[in-house]
């Protein structure tokens, strides 16, 4: 994984960025990695199938930890917003 660094005598960017150096601005977290709408966009069935194996519940993040990533992310920059979906 990359990480940005930040040579001598350089200010730190305004705007965090992402590894590919594109400023983040959105943070979106799921809830739940399994979801009711199932929506093509974000669960396409080729890929979301009957078979599928989901995350079992002590792979996925407690409800105390997504509120400690998005502390986290809110302190990175104040225009970052933040969308909670769920299934």
């Amino acid at each position: 994984m990359k990480t940005n660094i930040i040579r001598f005598g350089e200010s730190p960017p305004s705007v965090p960025l992402d590894r590919h150096r594109r400023p983040l601005h959105d943070l979106c977290i799921s809830v739940m990695d399994r979801c009711n709408f199932r929506c093509p966009y974000c669960m396409p069935e080729e890929k979301f199938h009957k078979g599928f194996k989901f995350l079992r519940r002590p792979e996925r993040l407690s409800f105390d930890e997504i509120i400690r990533v998005a502390q986290v992310f809110r302190r990175l920059g104040e225009k970052i917003e933040m969308y909670y979906i769920g299934g």
